[in-house]
């Protein structure tokens, strides 16, 4: 998976379905979340099937492992 792609492919989607400039920080922070999270665990087979990723599955540990990489307490 081809992370810098596919991240530059919906920021510029979403930057063309509205007026210039008025995109908010927080929908490129939600963005930007989803492709780490998928650049993380992206080698785990228990999250990744046949190149897709599966949300669902994500547990405590994740989210732990997740916190430490964004210093986020």
């Amino acid at each position: 998976m081809d992370i810098e792609k596919e991240l530059s492919k919906r920021i510029l989607k979403i930057y063309k379905r509205t007026i210039f400039g008025k995109l908010s920080k927080v929908e490129i922070d939600l963005i930007v979340f989803g492709m780490l999270v998928k650049e993380t665990f992206c080698k785990d087979t228990n999250l990744t099937t046949e190149g897709h990723f599966n949300w669902f599955r994500i547990n405590a540990i994740h989210i732990r492992q997740l916190s430490f990489q964004l210093q986020i307490t």
